[in-house]
Parts: structure tokens; C-alpha cells; sequence
């Protein structure tokens, strides 16, 4: 989605606005008011020049602005801003900063706020990542990898079953349209968006020409975690080395 931007010129406080590109500021994305006045807008990096330009294009003051660089300094890496990242200003009734929020991605997200003294902090804010566990399970019509796509679960997990079956079963010669699939994996989501999968606990392959293959993931010791099979011995596929 582009590449990195430098961080370009922030104005000091005394010497007006920083430099922005040419012509009107980008309208923000989303425009919020709240019943106590609060208004909060998003924008867009954009083609801002620089992390500066686009604190400006959001309507910032050169003050704010440069409060903000220093409150961020050293706690985002305003060299790798992207055009689709979000800048979130948030301003009481009268029009007073009262937070400002940058946000990369669902789960990259940096804000500053004032401190008791008055003074802007910023931080990287920890975004509560939800783990549910699910199970899911399909029949394979013409390839592994689509049957696990059919059910949501995507082709990145094929190579788990290549790995924890190695040496019991060539998925490329021995697959069979009617062979079944079970997998019992943690889905990370933040706020109902499916972020991908994490741990795979469990899967099961029931193959017409290698009968039911099973894999168990199974951590007593961080040093032991490894997947076993149902009668306990513990496999040893290239991808698990």
C-alpha cells in the first residue's frame, strides 16, 4: 500500500504552519459528534509529504502539531507511515485537543493524551486480541487446500497437515474426492473481525487410502510442545523442527 514516507517537516511553534502539499486539506473519512459536544474526525495519511503535512491536512495547529511529534517521538516510527492510515482527532465543545489517535492497522494503534500536568503522553495502545477456539470440518471434492478454504479456514493451513502426516500420507498422490477433514484451531479476532488463526489443537484426516490419520498438540513443558498421535507417540514433521 505504498512506500514508507519520511517524516518530513514539522513547524516550530513560532514559525507558522508546516508545510503541506498544495491545494485544499483531504476531507476527513468519518466525522462523529457526541451528546456532550466531543467531535472526533478521521483522515487519512494520504499523500501527505510527511507525518507533519498530514497532521496539518487533519486540522491541526502547528502547536498541536508539534506537541504531538514529541509526545510520539521515540514511540511510533514516523517513517513508515502509509497512505491508508488513519489519524484520529478528537476535540472537546470548545474546540480543545483532547486526543489524538494513529492507527496502521486493527491492531497497530499509537495515541497521545494529555497527562495530569497538562502535558501530552504518548503511548502504543494494546489492543485486546479475543481467542475463541472452533472446530470445522469439510469433504474434500478437489484439493485440500479448497476444502479448507470452503469452510473459512483458508489454505495456510494445509501445511500443517503436510507437516504433522509427513511420512503417512502423500497429499499430492493418495488425496481422494470424498476423503473428510476435521481441525480444532483458535480464531484471534479483535472487535469481530477475524484477525487469522493461531494455535492448532487438533487434526484429523480421513483418507479412503490411509485410513483416519490423527494429531494431538500437546505442550507439558514449553520445551515438549509438540503435536502426538493417538497413541501418544509425538511426530516429527520438517515444519515442527
Amino acid at each position: 500500500s505504498g512506500v514508507p514516507i519520511d517524516l518530513g517537516y514539522v513547524a516550530p511553534v513560532d514559525s507558522g504552519p508546516p508545510v503541506v502539499d498544495a491545494g485544499p486539506p483531504p476531507e476527513p473519512i468519518e466525522v462523529a459528534a457526541a451528546s456532550d459536544g466531543t467531535v472526533r474526525t478521521v483522515h487519512l495519511f494520504g499523500s501527505a509529504r510527511g507525518f507533519g503535512p498530514a497532521l496539518a491536512n487533519a486540522g491541526l495547529s502547528a502547536e498541536e502539531a508539534a506537541s504531538i511529534v514529541t509526545a510520539l517521538d521515540g514511540v511510533l516510527d514516523f517513517g513508515h507511515c502509509r497512505p491508508d492510515d488513519e489519524l484520529t482527532v478528537e476535540r472537546d465543545a470548545s474546540g480543545a485537543l483532547l486526543r489524538f489517535e494513529y492507527r496502521a492497522s486493527i491492531t497497530q494503534v499509537w495515541e497521545a493524551t494529555y497527562d495530569e500536568a497538562g502535558a501530552l503522553r504518548g503511548r502504543a495502545v494494546e489492543v485486546p486480541v479475543e481467542v475463541t477456539r472452533v472446530g470445522r470440518g469439510g469433504t474434500v471434492t478437489t484439493s485440500l487446500g479448497a476444502a479448507l478454504e470452503a469452510v473459512g479456514l483458508g489454505r495456510t493451513l494445509v501445511g500443517i497437515f503436510l507437516d504433522v502426516f509427513e511420512g503417512r500420507i502423500d497429499f499430492d498422490r493418495d488425496t481422494r474426492a470424498g476423503d473428510a477433514f476435521r481441525v480444532l484451531v483458535d480464531q484471534e479476532s479483535v472487535e469481530g473481525t477475524t484477525l487469522g488463526w493461531g494455535t492448532v489443537h487438533a487434526v484429523e484426516y480421513h483418507s479412503q487410502r490411509r485410513g483416519v490419520l490423527a494429531a494431538y498438540w500437546f505442550a507439558p513443558r514449553h520445551d515438549l510442545e509438540e503435536f502426538y498421535d493417538e497413541t501418544g507417540r509425538a511426530l516429527h514433521g520438517g515444519w515442527l523442527r
